[in-house]
């Protein structure tokens, strides 16, 4: 799970306009896989393309995201975000109170995709202060 900021850089001008129809239809079958099958969640949303996105995507989203944007001819920069939230367990609350419309899709995205490797390689580096709820689910 990586928390992501992602900011569009020079979009064409057909995508401010038209958005998601400027995609094939092979390309928006793919995001609805990828929305089904829980790899990514929108916190906030860009829909014009203009202020960034921010959200909660697996890497193979991620990976995604960048040929999708090579693809498209829409230059962008992925900022990692992830430490700013998930260093200790006050600071994961934070953030899910700051998207506390999302908190019940986000608590599920990361049972979904966590692993108990997920969460000691967490422990290993931010200490045990940062485990939360939900990683003492997943440890079982």
């Amino acid at each position: 799970m990586k928390i992501i900021k992602l900011e569009y850089i020079d979009v064409p001008q057909e995508f401010i306009d038209s958005g998601r129809s400027s995609f094939s239809q092979e390309d928006l079958d793919l995001i609805d896989e990828f929305d089904e099958n829980l790899q990514y969640i929108e916190l906030e949303d860009d829909v014009n393309w203009i202020e960034p996105t921010i959200g909660i995507f697996s890497e193979e989203f991620i990976v995604f995201i960048k040929s999708m944007c090579e693809k498209y001819e829409v230059k962008y920069k992925i900022t990692d975000i992830t430490d700013e939230y998930i260093y200790s367990s006050s600071a994961f609350e934070e953030f899910l109170n700051k998207y506390s419309d999302k908190r019940k899709d986000i608590e599920k995205y990361i049972l979904h995709n966590t692993s108990v490797d997920d969460v000691l390689d967490k422990i290993n580096k931010f200490g045990i202060d940062s485990m939360t709820e939900i990683d003492k689910k997943i440890l079982g």
